[in-house]
């Protein structure tokens, strides 16, 4: 009985790589700076531009304009079912 060839470590390693980056174009970070600008939030901007929440957060700090801490997000919500 022989050993079943079958791919290598490296051939393993490189099908399951995902994608980790992604640039953000000049494009992209004006229509973020907008979002956060209109009060938009770090999810619904997740969802439009197809990213994680985190990365998101990220782009929008590093452009200069953070979104709101989710605390203070919070806090506001509450006092308008109040």
């Amino acid at each position: 009985m022989g050993v079943i060839p079958g791919p290598s470590p490296t051939e393993v390693i490189e099908f399951m790589r995902r994608p980790t980056k992604t640039s953000w174009t000049e494009e992209d970070l004006d229509r973020l700076k907008a979002h956060v600008e209109s009060g938009g939030s770090a999810a619904r901007a997740a969802v439009i531009f197809k990213r994680s929440i985190l990365s998101v957060k990220q782009a929008a700090r590093r452009a200069g304009c953070p979104f709101p801490h989710d605390h203070a997000l919070r806090r506001k919500l509450r006092n308008l079912t109040s």
